[in-house]
């Protein structure tokens, strides 16, 4: 959440109330995180805790998404004079929306297996950190799925 938190906010130079309400809602959020990540810690079997824990990352993760149409699209935007392209805002838009998305899907699967929606939900940091060796981590995943499913298809 930080990494896009600061890839969102470089480029703003000028600020207004809705944006600092805005970065004040995310950054209360935030700070709920904790508290949902002990929740998970401590009780790890119960659908509960998993889902309290997903439902915290997803409005943290909606949230930084508004944040970026303030910035960008609200009122002109609060951005340099840099020029936007469409590849920026797409792959700008599909970073932050990613972790909201995966984390929805978390929640759908803790109430069927608590352990798959704890894994579900590692894989948004993972990728996290993959991108930042610019590696393509979509690509590092669709590989993975894939031998995974040969391996799968050579044991049957």
């Amino acid at each position: 959440m930080w990494k896009l938190h600061i890839y969102v906010l470089r480029p703003v130079v000028k600020t207004n109330r809705i944006f600092l309400f805005a970065n004040i809602v995310f950054l209360s959020l935030v700070s709920l995180i904790p508290f949902a990540s002990d929740l998970l810690g401590k009780y790890r079997t119960l659908i509960v805790s998993s889902v309290t824990f997903n439902t915290c990352l997803v409005a943290c993760g909606l949230s930084l998404l508004f944040i970026f149409y303030v910035a960008n699209f609200h009122r002109g935007g609060l951005r340099a004079g840099t020029e936007t392209t469409t590849k920026y805002m797409v792959v700008s838009v599909l970073r932050i929306i990613f972790g909201p998305i995966v984390y929805s899907i978390a929640i759908g699967v803790a109430f069927h297996n608590v352990n798959a929606s704890i894994v579900l939900s590692l894989l948004v940091p993972l990728l996290e950190v993959l991108a930042a060796f610019e590696l393509d981590a979509y690509v590092f995943v669709w590989t993975c799925f894939s031998k995974v499913a040969s391996l799968r298809k050579n044991k049957v």
